[in-house]
């Protein structure tokens, strides 16, 4: 995509995210809410992914933690938004910890592994009732605040969502086209040629994962303050295979494409479940969950199949030929 192409397409999408508050519609600002704290998360994802090429699983996993973690501290009297800070310390704690192992693995082998963290991520967050609540959830904990004004509804979650969803964006552009990501670019080519380049291969793979698992830390820290209750169905496996869905299908090697991608999946997801509650009324839950198993599946296929880069490397490429 060349830089005018580049302006138009991300000035458009500003001027869309500064005109939905002015629409008045709760359920169009709450569905934007839901697509920028997907999006930090994918952004996470799509530096792991599309830049160093490592697939993870578990990213899922990192969201919870970071919600559980902040709303826990939070209710034992810690200022929320001091509690955020203590759980993006916390999650990137566990990511190093459990990354300096993993990551001496490639290929699948790591995607594995990572599945298997899901797995015990999950049991934690069923098991700890303590800290979260078991399998009914946690709610007892106060919202974010500034000056004492509670921060409570769409609006101000929806400011807050794309102010962070600018800055994590930023990071990752900045990350890419920094040596760090061009280490990682190398890494992915060949980890063999990148060590005798003298690339730090493990470091380098273990600070994207960390950072990327603090993206999703932080992705779940404003999802617990904005919906004021969390529970383990939030955070399961498929919601791991979702956020690689919104990586793969905006494009994993470019900023802008999990972005995007959180927004196709958001609006995907919301008219499947329209869709269910008209057809299938007396199961509607049960009948959306089913429908975007296959859903989203067909699309990850077709995405595979005719748009390998994703979305947005494609509309470029179509540009530059339009162009040319």
């Amino acid at each position: 995509m060349n830089r005018r192409s580049g302006f138009i397409a991300v000035g458009a999408g500003a001027l869309i995210v500064v005109l939905v508050p002015f629409l008045h519609n709760g359920y169009v600002t709450g569905l934007m809410v839901l697509i920028a704290q997907n999006a930090v998360a994918a952004l996470g994802l799509g530096l792991l992914f599309g830049t160093a090429r490592v697939v993870s699983v578990c990213q899922a996993s990192f969201v919870g933690l970071g919600a559980y973690a902040a709303a826990a501290s939070s209710s034992r009297g810690l200022d929320p938004w001091l509690s955020i800070v203590v759980a993006l310390a916390f999650v990137a704690a566990v990511a190093a910890i459990v990354g300096w192992p993993v990551l001496r693995l490639r290929g699948h082998y790591i995607t594995l592994a990572t599945l298997a963290l899901g797995y015990i991520a999950m049991v934690v967050f069923n098991e700890a009732n303590a800290f979260t609540g078991g399998p009914s959830g946690f709610g007892t904990f106060p919202p974010l605040a500034i000056a004492g004004h509670a921060l409570t509804g769409d609006m101000p979650a929806y400011v807050l969502g794309w102010l962070t969803v600018v800055v994590c964006g930023a990071i990752v552009y900045a990350i890419r086209n920094s040596s760090r990501g061009r280490a990682l670019r190398a890494i992915a080519s060949s980890e063999t040629a990148a060590a005798a380049m003298g690339v730090e291969v493990r470091r380098r793979k273990l600070e994207a994962f960390v950072l990327s698992a603090v993206f999703a830390g932080l992705s779940g820290a404003l999802y617990a303050y904005y919906v004021g209750y969390i529970s383990p169905v939030s955070f399961s496996f498929d919601q791991s295979i979702y956020f690689i869905i919104m990586v793969v299908l905006g494009g994993s090697a470019t900023t802008l494409g999990p972005i995007v991608g959180s927004a196709l999946y958001s609006l995907i997801s919301s008219a499947l479940t329209q869709l269910a509650s008209v057809v299938f009324p007396l199961s509607a839950q049960a009948a959306a969950a089913a429908l975007q198993v296959i859903a989203f599946g067909a699309i990850l296929i077709c995405v595979i199949r005719f748009l390998p880069s994703g979305l947005i490397p494609a509309i470029a490429g179509r540009l530059r030929r339009s162009a040319g």
